[in-house]
């Protein structure tokens, strides 16, 4: 009497592993979201109007970028060492323009390749004292947090959702574009 039973659940065992082999070799179903989500960044009535920024990569390169007219510099210098004059200088320039130049700033760029145990080295950036800090990868995010920040294109943000979390998460005031992008 045991035997028609064991034989039956059996039966319908191989049955069930059949059928749940047959679901899973089937390509998967897909239904198209005719919701888009929609990214609203924050509306910024007193937005100030385009600006041109100049990445500096020489500290002789900073007066002459003053004298032309730029008002927000980046500094990327191969030695972090170069940066407190650098901060210095442009200090002294904004402080002799006078308040016509009050809104002038300057952002030191760690090294974009920052290796485990180098902390001395964001250390040495960050005691320049800088207006702001471009982030260039999470590790500057998390070693500037709390701090004035703006997104550098090697954070890939390719799209406005990582835009948002970026900006949201770590209080960028800005992000630049990934070099990735195409037209559209």
């Amino acid at each position: 009497c045991a035997l028609p039973i064991l034989s039956e659940l059996n039966r319908l065992r191989r049955e069930a592993v059949a059928q749940l082999e047959q679901l899973r070799s089937a390509p998967r179903r897909w239904e198209l979201n005719t919701v888009s989500p929609t990214l609203a960044f924050p509306s910024q009535p007193d937005r100030p109007d385009a600006e041109l920024i100049a990445v500096i990569r020489l500290p002789e390169q900073l007066e002459p970028a003053w004298a032309a007219g730029i008002r927000t510099l980046y500094c990327e210098f191969e030695n972090p060492k170069h940066y407190r004059a650098a901060v210095a200088r442009f200090r002294e320039l904004r402080t002799a323009a006078g308040p016509s130049a009050s809104h002038a700033t300057i952002w030191v760029a760690p090294p974009r390749v920052f290796k485990p145990g180098e902390e001395w080295i964001l250390e040495q950036v960050r005691s320049c004292d800088a207006d702001g800090w471009l982030a260039r990868n999470h590790n500057h995010l998390e070693f500037f947090r709390g701090q004035r920040l703006r997104g550098d294109f090697s954070l890939n943000v390719a799209n406005p959702l990582t835009a948002s979390f970026l900006r949201e998460r770590y209080q960028l005031e800005r992000v630049t574009a990934s070099y990735d992008l195409n037209i559209t």
